[in-house]
């Protein structure tokens, strides 16, 4: 394989690992969260509240999580918004574990074609 070819290999895996960290944004769990859970800890929530911190989005690490009340309006507890923010060290680990992926998907597919 010449040195041009190994190198597009690589940046397209690079651009579908981080196509697949945006997309495994749409992972949310719990996914039914409207609401903050004002409950006491022992006691189950109800429908669509969830309490603070406790809905994420990403996979297989949770790139965003639900910050709580300090930084979010008040209609945010509870809830992922604009204003959570991303975990970046989690990001980049779901963009190798996607890369890693790719990359073992690439590998099988030249054996395969060239024996």
């Amino acid at each position: 394989m010449n040195p041009t070819r190994l190198i597009s290999t690589k940046v397209a895996i690079l651009f579908l690992a981080i196509g697949m960290t945006f997309a495994s944004f749409l992972f949310i769990q719990p996914e039914n969260c409207q609401t903050m859970c004002i409950e006491p800890e022992q006691a189950p929530c109800p429908t669509g509240a969830c309490r603070e911190g406790e809905q994420k989005a990403g996979f297989p690490l949770p790139v965003l999580q639900d910050q709580g009340t300090g930084s979010s309006p008040t209609s945010g507890w509870g809830v992922l918004g604009a204003e959570d923010l991303p975990n970046p060290l989690y990001f980049l680990l779901d963009v190798v574990f996607y890369g890693l992926l790719f990359w073992l998907v690439w590998q099988i597919i030249q054996v395969i074609r060239f024996g």
